[in-house]
């Protein structure tokens, strides 16, 4: 089965495409793509129990309807460590895989999904981004005019 979060009005296609390929490549069938859309803004991170659609991936591997679940990063599965490996274990216990498009090392989302746990969205973080792009392109000009006979 694939299994992708997205936070609301984020398109899940791209990803699910992605995750459809890698199970092609490695011959695996999918019978079911879960997707489930969070609210990624203020507030503590939810545990996978708070998603259905996690939920959903639970039920299926443990009532042996799935070998296994496929997710493109560990942020998917959860942010918080002791949580994502706690999810690996049970699937595990059950009999069942959980794979990764990512390596496990390299989380794509994990910063994202700290910044944004702590109230922090992307449009801060873009605002802080141009404003330190503008200063820093400044600050030249700025020196070669002080110092300019």
């Amino acid at each position: 089965m694939l299994y992708v979060r997205t936070s609301y009005g984020e398109d899940a296609e791209p990803v699910i495409d992605q995750l459809r390929n890698r199970a092609e490549a490695r011959r695996w069938t999918v019978d079911r793509v879960i997707h489930d859309q969070v609210s990624m803004g203020a507030g503590p991170p939810s545990t996978p129990e708070c998603w259905p659609g996690w939920r959903t991936v639970r039920d299926l591997i443990t009532n042996r309807w799935v070998h296994g679940v496929l997710a493109p990063d560990r942020s998917d599965i959860s942010t918080d460590d002791t949580l994502y490996v706690r999810e690996l274990r049970c699937i595990a216990a059950d009999g069942a895989f959980t794979a990764l498009l990512t390596r496990e090392s390299v989380p794509l989302r994990t910063l994202r999904c700290r910044l944004e746990a702590r109230g922090v969205g992307w449009r801060q973080i873009a605002a802080q981004l141009l404003l330190v792009l503008a200063v820093g392109a400044a600050v030249p000009s700025l020196l070669l005019s002080t110092f300019t006979p």
